[in-house]
């Protein structure tokens, strides 16, 4: 699991640059009622790699629990997918990404990507052992360890800052549209008649 560690700290450091200078700094997406969906894949993802951090420095899954590094690695798979889909609409106006910013996640998708291979290949062999989940401690500096339990902090952080800026955004986009005109009810013949009359 250390291989898996040390990849995805670097890819939490470089992450955490693209957030704060491009989404915030650069493109403000936290301001943009447009990107409010692409924020959501935004939040969904801090709070994977909190539980990526999680699962590789504490969690000692066997057996069918095993399973469970599969599933959080398919539900980071799919999240990008969509990330990368609402990216278009999202940034219209903008131009799309940045040439700077397309090559960091181009980066950060094979680093990603080799983290969660040396996850689940360092830790297959427990897919044979008696099911059972329990507490561990990854054999890295205590520099590291703290690093990385900053690094579950951060990412908790950023899924309720975006959590909360995604909510932002959509009651100032519904508050924004207009309200819809009611149709007024076509009026009969004897309330014509009745109308005739009072204007007499």
């Amino acid at each position: 699991m250390q291989a898996a560690f040390y990849l995805f700290s670097i890819g939490g450091a470089i992450g955490a640059f693209d957030v704060f200078y491009y989404h915030m700094y650069k493109c403000r997406l936290w301001q943009r009622p447009q990107s409010a969906a692409e924020n959501v894949t935004h939040a969904i993802r801090a709070l994977i790699f909190s539980v990526f951090f999680l699962m590789i420095m504490h969690v000692d899954a066997r057996g069918s629990w095993w399973w469970a590094y599969v599933g959080l690695c398919g539900a980071e798979m799919v999240n990008s997918m969509l990330d990368t889909y609402l990216e278009r609409k999202s940034r219209a106006d903008q131009g799309g990404l940045m040439n700077g910013e397309y090559c960091l996640h181009v980066f950060l998708s094979v680093l990603i990507g080799a983290g969660m291979a040396c996850m689940l290949f360092s830790s297959h062999g427990q897919l044979n052992d008696a099911t059972s989940i329990g507490w561990r401690e990854i054999d890295v500096p205590p520099m590291f360890a703290l690093a990385g339990h900053a690094s579950i902090f951060l990412g908790v952080c950023f899924f309720l800052f975006e959590g909360s800026m995604v909510v932002r955004l959509v009651s100032k986009k519904t508050a924004a549209e207009p309200a819809k005109a009611v149709p007024e009810a076509p009026i009969s013949e004897t309330g014509v008649r009745e109308l005739a009359k009072k204007a007499a």
